[in-house]
């Protein structure tokens, strides 16, 4: 169970992250090309 718990977790996380604008992102330091890497850790 935690595993689905995990997964919905990152997929929500990644859903929320990828609305946020191209500034908002740089303010966390993140560029909209490493959301999925940051998130998954792949």
């Amino acid at each position: 169970m935690g595993r689905i718990r995990t997964f919905f977790a990152r997929s929500r996380a990644e859903e929320q992250l990828s609305q946020l604008d191209d500034r908002l992102l740089a303010d966390i330091g993140l560029k909209r090309s490493e959301i999925s890497r940051m998130v998954w850790g792949n």
